[in-house]
């Protein structure tokens, strides 16, 4: 694939086609400062390559990005076979952010992207028909800030699973699962209690059904690195919760 701006996640379909998120490549504003100036445009999409032919199937999402072109925006897709998709839009600071201008509020966000927009051959379809923001993480992150930490969010990695969908913030620290009803809950969070900071980037099933293993970049100390932790399910999620979270 060529022409991308700013890839991230990868996800096949069960066609066989490759599709890619793409954080964007901002625009011409609102402005702000996060660390250092970046400017918000609705560049962030979804590209496809399918039988060696490239194409969008989803455009105009979120996207902020700096004067040297590092973005922020669409971070992962996850395939729902060909019954839709869902996508993670990030942010990697504070959500209060977003009440700076309406146009930062579809960030921090998950999108469920519709099935019409997966058929092959549609390329370009209009975005306004084939998408739409279901469920506000950054909210979520200020309301129950799940591993008691500091006010972040960014929604990085996505994972379709029964009943629902499981998001991996690596602002805030946590996996939130969105429930069929759109009802968000605290799936795992990675707090203090386990003497490292961990922030999952991505989150897959294991090979029992009541666990997922989730990557992360973890600090403890003056190290750092990657690890990857399983996750057991959460018999409930109440507020400042969290389930089984052990080392492989």
């Amino acid at each position: 694939m060529s022409g991308l701006n700013n890839p991230r996640g990868l996800a096949f379909g069960p066609d066989g086609a490759l599709f890619v998120a793409e954080a964007g490549r901002g625009g011409s504003g609102p402005c702000w400062i996060n660390a250092q100036q970046v400017c918000y445009g609705p560049t962030g999409a979804v590209g496809r390559l399918w039988q060696g032919k490239q194409d969008t199937v989803v455009s105009g999402l979120p996207s902020y990005a700096n004067a040297a072109g590092r973005a922020e925006g669409p971070n992962a897709v996850g395939l729902l076979g060909m019954g839709g998709a869902y996508v993670t839009i990030g942010l990697e600071t504070d959500p209060t952010i977003r009440t700076q201008a309406p146009e930062l509020a579809g960030f921090a966000r998950l999108v469920h992207v519709s099935p019409t927009a997966l058929v092959p051959g549609q390329a370009h379809p209009p975005s306004n028909v084939t998408w739409e923001f279901v469920a506000d993480l950054g909210t979520y992150e200020i309301d129950v800030n799940p591993d008691c930490g500091r006010i972040d969010s960014n929604p990085f990695a996505v994972l379709p699973a029964p009943g629902g969908v499981i998001v991996a913030d690596a602002g805030g620290n946590a996996l939130i699962r969105r429930g069929a009803n759109g009802d968000l809950s605290t799936f795992a969070a990675f707090s203090s209690a386990l003497r490292v900071s961990v922030s999952p980037t991505s989150v897959r099933r294991s090979s029992t059904a009541r666990t997922v293993r989730s990557a992360a970049l973890s600090a403890a100390g003056h190290s750092s690195g990657s690890s990857t932790w399983r996750v057991r399910s959460c018999s409930s999620a109440s507020r400042r919760s969290w389930c089984s979270v052990t080392s492989p």
